[in-house]
């Protein structure tokens, strides 16, 4: 994929997407029933199972640190960040089904409206710039034949890989590194 521009804001937002979750995440599990209190859940009557919440905390938790990974390259991570906006529009979809048929307090919208719908926006927009990456790509020259790329390949001597191919073996290394 050709590196696209991105814009200094999307690094940004999902850094602060990662540290949100991640505070969220913290808060679910360190203090569970108080979080849930917080989340506008409680309700007369019904059972609290505070593992289960904490272990949607784990959940959020784990977003938040792919938040952080994708703010590094957001075109390049774009799936972290489409699992995650998935996860922001199906979320509010069920609470709103729960709500309509009692079995969810209606408390609860306003939490929801900033752990989800608040970050339809900026992931939305970010999906659409990776989108536009992949479809610019797809328009892209096709690469150059080994022939011409080994031509081009010089070693530290300055001959093309090309040239001491034909004059010896040649046991040629290559290295990628991680990001």
């Amino acid at each position: 994929m050709h590196r696209i521009a991105v814009p200094k804001w999307m690094p940004i937002a999902l850094t602060a997407a990662g540290l949100y979750n991640l505070a969220w995440a913290a808060a679910a599990i360190a203090a569970p029933a108080w979080s849930y209190r917080l989340n506008g859940l409680e309700q007369p009557g019904a059972v609290f199972n505070p593992e289960v919440w904490q272990g949607l905390g784990l959940t959020i938790g784990l977003f938040g640190l792919g938040y952080l990974i994708a703010a590094g390259d957001p075109i390049k991570h774009w799936a972290v960040i489409l699992v995650g906006f998935l996860g922001k529009v199906i979320g509010p979809l069920g609470f709103l089904g729960a709500a309509l048929q009692g079995r969810m307090p209606w408390s609860a919208a306003g939490p929801i409206l900033v752990n989800d719908v608040l970050w339809w926006l900026p992931l939305g927009l970010i999906l659409r710039r990776a989108w536009r990456a992949y479809v610019n790509d797809e328009a892209a020259p096709q690469p150059e034949s080994v022939e011409a790329a080994l031509m081009a390949a010089r070693t530290n001597t300055g001959r093309s890989l090309a040239d001491l191919s034909r004059t010896s073996p040649v046991l040629l290394i290559g290295l990628r590194h991680l990001g």
